[in-house]
């Protein structure tokens, strides 16, 4: 029976509303929702109200998550985090990009290379750890289609085991800043206090030290332009935040 694969990275959320995994991903110019097909062509699907929908043709797969997986990621919904739920703010839909999968699993592909920790005001409210980076979702059926506004010759229809990706990461920028996780909030807000924001931060001991700073220093001098590109998910002592997935755990404020 074919196999559909659909990797999943960059910033948004991902819940699960059982038959279906719904992803939510805020765009920006950096961020584009770019979707591959695996046959190398990218499209950019950052565009506002944009509904994205892959289901299978007499599905054999079903819904479900590896639990394991799914809790190595960052939780907005957990008690360390949003433990009263979020919801969708007023006008989300200007500003993100809705994918939906139905009858698939959830995976995850890659974790961060780095440690980081959860802040609320400044504290620390999840300890330094590897998180999740990216998703998988596998389903399977006789075949996939793959319907979107602005997705050319949509609904497109594969067959055959296949991987697809929608990465809204950022493509390389050439300064280096914070984690692109306070986009989120373009999208939810805290169910019970709207003004309730968390940041993710690299774990201190994974951050570039005094050495590393002055190489990048000298990298970024030397560069085209007197500038260094920074990619996301860095390694230890690499300048950079991760541009990562998180997941709600409880979905009940999201659509």
């Amino acid at each position: 029976m074919p196999t559909l694969n659909v990797i999943v990275k960059g910033i948004g959320i991902c819940y699960g509303k059982n038959p279906d995994w719904k992803f939510l991903f805020p765009f920006d110019r950096h961020h584009r929702v770019r979707f591959n097909d695996g046959s190398g062509r990218t499209t950019p699907l950052a565009f506002p109200h944009e509904t994205i929908s892959i289901l299978a043709a007499n599905p054999t797969s079903r819904w479900g998550l590896v639990q394991s997986e799914f809790d190595n990621f960052v939780d907005v919904t957990a008690g360390y985090a949003h433990k009263d739920g979020i919801m969708s703010v007023q006008d989300s839909g200007c500003l993100g990009v809705s994918l939906v999968i139905k009858d698939g699993v959830f995976h995850q592909e890659e974790d961060t290379h780095c440690r980081y920790l959860l802040k609320s005001n400044g504290a620390a409210t999840k300890p330094p750890a590897q998180i999740g980076y990216s998703a998988r979702i596998e389903l399977s059926g006789d075949q996939f289609t793959i319907a979107s506004m602005h997705l050319p010759g949509s609904p497109m229809t594969v067959s055959g085991d296949t991987t697809i990706e929608f990465d809204n990461s950022c493509p390389g920028r050439s300064e280096d800043g914070d984690a692109d996780f306070e986009m989120i909030y373009n999208l939810v807000q805290d169910a019970r206090d709207p003004a309730r924001e968390f940041t993710i931060e690299r774990d201190p001991q994974d951050a570039p030290t005094l050495l590393d700073r002055i190489q990048n220093a000298i990298a970024k001098i030397m560069s085209p332009g007197g500038q260094k590109t920074v990619f996301d998910n860095p390694l230890k002592g690499e300048p950079g935040l991760p541009c990562n997935l998180v997941v709600a755990g409880d979905s009940t404020g999201l659509p």
